[in-house]
């Protein structure tokens, strides 16, 4: 499911929790509603609702960390692959067929990580293996050469690891017990909210707001959990923009 649509279903969820607390409110007997009751409810809701507010700011917290990190790894993956073109342009006619072969290897890469249904690609592989060997077959004609040859291994060889962790980061990783835990005592914290709340519009619609700004946060959570994908997502421009189009 999308996130938007376990959203939607989180939000349907707490709506029902609010209008199942009202309808119990209407039938329960009276010492049932009494203040002692409502404070006891109070106290122990107050628990349930810290630990959902922890919990809630721990998944939002560690979602956000993790869409920077690997936003951060998008631009230094930009910037050592413009490196390396760089680098292999200074080396020279010898190397314009890897040139060549990188930009495209890069082309194919930004097609396959921003593409939701891609799986990892042994294309790619192969590619990525044939010019890495491609690169240690270049014979040097001189010192410059020699040392650029050096730095492009180099770079190539961060550049291939960067690209290794970002496909695993790719991979949906939400912890979904704790996601689940959440939505559990939401749901429970709303409907003691409806069941002790006053039977007025002004009350009703303070708690819907609620829980449709509640359903937004995990709507947020798990749109950060897919960094390549969804509404909230990486720019494939900070790769697009690392070599000159050919």
């Amino acid at each position: 499911m999308t996130p938007p649509l376990i959203a939607l279903g989180v939000a349907t969820s707490l709506f029902v929790a609010v209008w199942l607390g009202m309808y119990v409110r209407r039938h329960l007997p009276e010492p049932h509603l009494s203040a002692d009751t409502k404070d006891t409810v109070k106290i122990a809701m107050g628990l349930v609702a810290t630990m959902s507010a922890l919990l809630l700011g721990l998944l939002v917290s560690s979602t956000q960390d993790s869409y920077k990190t690997v936003q951060s790894q998008v631009v230094t993956l930009g910037a050592k692959i413009s490196f390396m073109d760089r680098l292999l342009s200074l080396y020279g006619p010898e190397a314009a067929a890897l040139q060549a072969s990188v930009r495209q290897l890069t082309k194919a890469t930004v097609q396959q990580m921003w593409n939701s249904k891609s799986e990892p690609s042994a294309i790619n592989l192969e590619a990525g293996n044939g010019l890495y060997v491609a690169l240690l077959e270049l014979e040097p004609k001189n010192e410059l050469q020699r040392n650029l040859k050096t730095q492009g291994i180099a770079t190539f060889m961060e550049v291939g690891q960067l690209r290794t962790v970002m496909q695993v980061q790719s991979q949906k990783t939400m912890t979904w017990p704790l996601l689940i835990a959440v939505v559990f005592w939401l749901i429970v914290i709303f409907f003691s909210f409806s069941l002790f709340a006053p039977d007025n519009k002004t009350a009703s619609f303070s708690l819907m707001v609620s829980a449709l700004s509640v359903a937004v946060a995990i709507f947020l959570i798990l749109e950060l959990n897919q960094p390549f994908h969804g509404l909230i997502h990486i720019s494939p421009a900070l790769l697009e923009k690392a070599v000159p189009q050919s």
